[in-house]
C-alpha cells in the first residue's frame, strides 16, 4: 500500500500534498487510539477548526485511500461554467475565433439570440467576455491575427548556437538602402544587391557579393568562392568550408546548381522557415548593423522605411566606392569590435583555439565547381552558346561530338571545355580577346543591339512610307478614278435596274464611252 499510495502521491501537486500531511496530523491523535470518545473527536475538531462530521470523513477516508484520501477532491465540472449550456459556451468561443473583426459586444448579441432559439436564458455581457478571454491566447492570436503573426508572437524559437568556426554559415541577400551613380555619366543606377556569407559562432563576415543586378545562385556561388578560398588580405584571414549552410527558402537558394556545389564541396544545407525573419536572426541583425554604423553615413542613403525616405537625397558614389568603403568597414571596424552577444570581436574569435579550417584542393578546383555548366555540340566553326562562338584547336578533332562547357558567368570570354568526363581544352570567343565582360553585360549588350536595329529599320520604314506615292499613268486624279469606279461598278448591275431608271441605252453608253454630250 505504502508503494502504491507513494505511486499516487506523486500525481499530485506539493500544495495538494502538504495539505493532505495538515490533515493527517490533526486526525493522528485519534488514530492511535483504539476506541476515541466524543470528547476525544470534539478536542480534535476543534483544533482542526472543522466539524466532527468533516473529522470523521477525514479519519474514514485514511482507512479506506492512506494519504491520498486525505488530498482535497476537486469538483468534476471544475472550471466549466454551469449558468450556460456546454453548446451554447462552444457557439460562443467559435464566434469570437471565426472573424477577426468581431468585437465581444457582436458576439453577444449573436449568442443572445442563440439562446432564445435553444429555450435557454441569454448570457450576460459578462460572461460572454470571460468566455471569450479563457480562450488559449495562441489559438485567439492565430484565428483573429493570422499564423505569421502567431509565429512571431507564440511559435517557439529553436536558437541554433554553434560551438566552433566554420560549423555553420547563415547567407542571405538584401537591397541596401543607398543609391549608386555611373562613373562615367553621373546618372543613379538605383540600390544595390548585396549577397553575404556569414559564420554564426564568431558573427565574422566569411565572403560577400555587390552588384546591381537581382540575386540568384551564382550570386550565392560567387560569395562562397570568395568565402571559402584564401583573401588576398592578410587582415582578412577568415576562410575554409562550412560544415552547414543556412539558408532561406527562395528559388535561388533551392536551384539545383547550388545544390550540385554543396554536394561537391560536403556541405549540408539548412533551409529556415519561409516568411520568418528571425529563423535567420543572426544576419538578419547584420543587416541593420550595416545601415545604422556604415550606410546612414554615407551619401545617397534613402533609410529602410519607404514612407520615412527623405524626398531629396544626393547619391556620389559609384558602386565600386560603395564597395571599398564596405571592405574596409568589414577589416576596420565590424571584426574589432567586441560583439555584444559573444563578447569577444570577430576576428579573435574566428581563430580562437588556433582553429584550422577545411580547405578545397586547389583554386581550379572552385572555380570549376562556381561556374555554370551547359552541354553542346560541336560545329563546324565551333561551340555556339550564349550568342557568341567558342573556338579551340582541340575541337576540330570533334565535329558533332558533344562536350560539356563550363564557363564563369562574370567573365564569358573563355569557357573550360570538357569530352567524356575529362578536361579537353579552354576555348574563347575571339572578338572578346582581351575583354572581361560579364554574362549578365552581353546579355545587356545584346539587347541594345536588337533594340538599336529595330529603331533603324522602322525609321527606314517611316521615311519610305512618307515618300511612296504610286505612279499611275493616266490625266485623272485620285478623286475622278474612285468616281470611274463607282460608275462602273454601277454599269455592272445595269441589266437588272438599268431599264428601271433610264428608258433608253443613252445612259450605259454614256457610262461606257466616257460621251460629253449635254
Amino acid at each position: 500500500m505504502d508503494k502504491q499510495t507513494a505511486s499516487l502521491l506523486a500525481e499530485f501537486t506539493e500544495e495538494m500534498r502538504e495539505q493532505a500531511m495538515q490533515r493527517y496530523r490533526v486526525i493522528a491523535p485519534i488514530l492511535n487510539q483504539s476506541k476515541p470518545d466524543q470528547e476525544d473527536w470534539q478536542t480534535a475538531a476543534k483544533q482542526a477548526q472543522c466539524s466532527v462530521k468533516t473529522l470523521r470523513r477525514w479519519v474514514g477516508a485514511f482507512q479506506k485511500q492512506g494519504l491520498v484520501g486525505l488530498v482535497r477532491q476537486h469538483r468534476k465540472d471544475e472550471g466549466e461554467r454551469r449558468s450556460v449550456s456546454p453548446e451554447l459556451k462552444h457557439r460562443i468561443e467559435a464566434l469570437f475565433l471565426d472573424h477577426g473583426a468581431r468585437s465581444i459586444a457582436t458576439v453577444h448579441r449573436i449568442a443572445s439570440e442563440y439562446a432564445r432559439k435553444l429555450g435557454e436564458a441569454e448570457p450576460s455581457y459578462t460572461v460572454v467576455r470571460e468566455i471569450c478571454r479563457e480562450l488559449p491566447r495562441g489559438v485567439v492570436c492565430m484565428a483573429r491575427e493570422g499564423e505569421k503573426a502567431w509565429r512571431d508572437k507564440f511559435e517557439p524559437i529553436n536558437r541554433h548556437e554553434s560551438h566552433a568556426s566554420n560549423e555553420r554559415w547563415q547567407m542571405d541577400h538584401c537591397k541596401l538602402d543607398i543609391l549608386v551613380v555611373d562613373l562615367q555619366s553621373g546618372e543613379v543606377l538605383g540600390r544595390p544587391w548585396l549577397t553575404v556569407a556569414l559564420d554564426t559562432y564568431s558573427r565574422a563576415v566569411m565572403g560577400y557579393h555587390l552588384s546591381l543586378y537581382d540575386p540568384n545562385s551564382m550570386s550565392i556561388c560567387l560569395t562562397l568562392r570568395q568565402a571559402i578560398w584564401r583573401k588576398p588580405l592578410a587582415e582578412w584571414p577568415m576562410c575554409g568550408i562550412p560544415k552547414q549552410l543556412h539558408l532561406d527558402q527562395g528559388k535561388d537558394f533551392t536551384s539545383r546548381h547550388l545544390e550540385q556545389v554543396a554536394a561537391d564541396l560536403g556541405i549540408t544545407l539548412i533551409f529556415a522557415t519561409p516568411y520568418l525573419a528571425r529563423a535567420k536572426g543572426k544576419i538578419e541583425r547584420f543587416w541593420r548593423t550595416l545601415n545604422e554604423q556604415l550606410w546612414c553615413e554615407l551619401p545617397g542613403y534613402v533609410g529602410p522605411n519607404v514612407q520615412d525616405r527623405p524626398a531629396n537625397v544626393t547619391p556620389a558614389l559609384t558602386l565600386g566606392e560603395i564597395e571599398r568603403y564596405l571592405v574596409a568597414y568589414f577589416l576596420a571596424v565590424y571584426h574589432q569590435r567586441i560583439h555584444e552577444t559573444t563578447g569577444e570581436a570577430p576576428a579573435v574569435r574566428w581563430q580562437k583555439n588556433d582553429f584550422i579550417p577545411r580547405m578545397p584542393v586547389s583554386l581550379r578546383q572552385m572555380d570549376l565547381l562556381l561556374t555554370m555548366t551547359q552541354s553542346r555540340k560541336v560545329l563546324r566553326d565551333g561551340l555556339h552558346l550564349n550568342g557568341l562562338i567558342y573556338w579551340a584547336n582541340e575541337l576540330g578533332g570533334l565535329i558533332e561530338e558533344k562536350v560539356l562547357i563550363r564557363f564563369d558567368p562574370q567573365n564569358v570570354a573563355h569557357a573550360v571545355v570538357y569530352h567524356k568526363d575529362r578536361y579537353l581544352c579552354t576555348a574563347s570567343v575571339p572578338e572578346l580577346s582581351g575583354v572581361k565582360i560579364s554574362l549578365k553585360e552581353w546579355h545587356t549588350l545584346q539587347a541594345q543591339q536588337r533594340q538599336t536595329a529595330r529603331e533603324t529599320i522602322s525609321a527606314y520604314r517611316e521615311y519610305l512610307g512618307r515618300e511612296r506615292n504610286p505612279q499611275i499613268p493616266m490625266a485623272l486624279s485620285m478623286q475622278e478614278v474612285d468616281l470611274l469606279i463607282t460608275l462602273e461598278r454601277l454599269a455592272a448591275s445595269y441589266e437588272d435596274i438599268g431599264p428601271a431608271l433610264f428608258p433608253s441605252e443613252r445612259p450605259k453608253q454614256l457610262l461606257l464611252t466616257g460621251g460629253n454630250d449635254d
